[in-house]
């Protein structure tokens, strides 16, 4: 009678087991990224990930919180397409009303960022953007050619309905066209373009004009399709902690202080 009693109970706490979801079980987590958006995200030679968000996301998700997790890198109109399909769990970025409707956003973000506008040393109308202080003034003058690259979330909103737009594949051949004039202005977040102006060979040939135009937010995010987007509350709570304990602060310092 013990022995069957016993034998009901372990089926019991088994059966109730199977009904705890256990991400540990799952596969990897499966992070994705921008190509050649340096410092933010690239592949190296070897093709692995580098850049500041797959170190946010190696600190967070693997370092603080134990899972495990590949990081790949892909065009980012494909990264995004991935996640929203639910064909990877993760992405850093922008949060915007479309990457809302099918990712979770983190209630805290990573790190913060100024969009400032830049053009070619050499273009004419270098004086003319220089006294434009605003995103509204910018987008008045409709012989400014503007450019971004594929599936860039922030300059699809906020340049809808410019007059003249260029779309390039990558930050490097945005560089080449400001270089040669082909493009006036580029808008983009300081810390990224100075690394890339710096690290592309572009020191001297491409200014910044020192007018905020927008603070912008980075955000950890998970596909609503996840199998782990039962993690963000726990994510949060991480991230609430570590803000208030200045360890958001200083992790933010020291993965900066790598691509300066």
């Amino acid at each position: 009678m013990a022995l069957n009693s016993l034998r009901k109970l372990a089926i019991y706490i088994l059966s109730l087991l199977l009904l705890v979801p256990s991400y540990s079980q799952a596969k990897e987590l499966k992070a994705v990224y921008a190509q050649d958006y340096l410092p933010f995200s690239w592949g190296d030679e070897q093709g692995l990930a580098r850049g500041v968000e797959v170190d946010f996301v190696k600190a967070l998700l693997i370092e603080k919180l134990g899972f495990k997790a590949s990081h790949t890198i892909f065009p980012w109109a494909r990264a995004q397409a991935m996640v929203e399909e639910g064909q990877a769990d993760v992405f850093v970025t922008i949060p915007n009303k479309k990457r809302r409707s099918y990712a979770l956003v983190s209630d805290i973000p990573l790190f913060s960022s100024n969009f400032l506008m830049h053009t070619g040393a050499s273009n004419p109308k270098k004086s003319r953007l220089s006294t434009i202080t605003n995103l509204k003034d910018l987008i008045k003058q409709e012989d400014i050619i503007h450019g971004h690259i594929v599936g860039a979330g922030w300059h699809s909103v906020k340049l809808k309905g410019v007059r003249s737009l260029k779309i390039a594949p990558s930050s490097l051949q945005i560089l080449q066209l400001l270089d040669r004039n082909r493009i006036d202005v580029y808008i983009e977040q300081t810390p990224l373009i100075r690394y890339q102006i710096k690290t592309l060979g572009f020191e001297g040939r491409i200014e910044e004009i020192p007018h905020i135009l927008e603070e912008t937010h980075w955000h950890i995010c998970l596909s609503k399709k996840s199998s782990f987007s039962g993690v963000m509350p726990q994510l949060n709570a991480l991230l609430v902690k570590m803000k208030n304990d200045g360890t958001l602060l200083k992790l933010q310092e020291e993965v900066f202080s790598q691509y300066q």
